[in-house]
Formats: C-alpha cells, sequence, structure tokens
C-alpha cells in the first residue's frame, strides 16, 4: 500500500497493527508462509466519526447534532438550542 497513507507494523507472526498517518486510502494485502495471499483489504484513513459523534452527545447533551465524513471533511448538521451548542459541536469537530 501507500506508506504515506499508513504503517503496517508486525507484532507477533500472527498479528499486525496498522497505523494512520495521513488521511487517504491505501490497500493492505497479507501472504501466508507460502506467499499465497490470504486477503486484500482496503483501509480508509480519516477522522474517527463516531467518537465525534460519542463525544458530541456526552460534551453536548440535549442537542440534535448529527456528525459525518464528506470529501475528508467531517460534516455537522442538526439543531442546537443556541449559538453557544453550536460553537462547542464545531470545536469537538
Amino acid at each position: 500500500g501507500n506508506a504515506e497513507i499508513a504503517d503496517v507494523l508486525p507484532i507477533s507472526d500472527r498479528s499486525v497493527y496498522v497505523l494512520g498517518k495521513k488521511m487517504g486510502t491505501t490497500s493492505f494485502t497479507l501472504y501466508d508462509n507460502a506467499s499465497r495471499v490470504i486477503a486484500v483489504m482496503d483501509i480508509s484513513v480519516g477522522p474517527d466519526v463516531e467518537a465525534i459523534k460519542g463525544e458530541l452527545s456526552e460534551l453536548v447533551p440535549g442537542q440534535a447534532i448529527d456528525a459525518r465524513l464528506s470529501n475528508g471533511q467531517v460534516v455537522l448538521t442538526g439543531l442546537v438550542s443556541d449559538v453557544g451548542a453550536a460553537d462547542k459541536a464545531a470545536r469537538i469537530a
């Protein structure tokens, strides 16, 4: 894959750690001891939208705010009760 997007670090002979470095996509291919392909995966590196949603729910409670990715950017949508809640949500994102 693309080493600028992610590094693959072996942890043991049966496990690896994939570390995202830069937003983007790359591929990841696993081989067995006989050099046969056992898996091919697409890896997307970007903001953790699920974690952002959790933080929004916890830190700006009672507000109908959703988060999603669009072209590598976090987009917030919804309704808030005041400008302070909107500002706090934007800082979290």
